[in-house]
C-alpha cells in the first residue's frame, strides 16, 4: 500500500511539472481539451515508465 501512494504522489507532482512547464504558468481558461490530452500523455508515459504497465488514463478536467 506504501508503494501505491508513493507512486501516486510522484504522478501528482509529475502532472503538475507538466502543467506549469508551459510559459512558466498554468493553463489558461478555455484549454481543457489541452489539459486533457497533456494529462494523459504525461500520466501514461510515467506510468508505463515507473511500472512497464499501462493502465487506462480517464482525465476529468472541470472549469471553476
Amino acid at each position: 500500500m506504501r508503494q501505491s501512494q508513493d507512486l501516486i504522489e510522484a504522478t501528482k507532482d509529475t502532472v503538475r511539472a507538466a502543467l506549469t512547464s508551459r510559459n512558466g504558468s498554468g493553463p489558461t481558461q478555455g484549454d481543457a481539451a489541452f489539459v486533457n490530452r497533456k494529462i494523459k500523455d504525461v500520466v501514461s508515459e510515467f506510468l508505463y515508465r515507473e511500472t512497464r504497465r499501462r493502465p487506462m488514463i480517464l482525465p476529468v478536467v472541470m472549469e471553476v
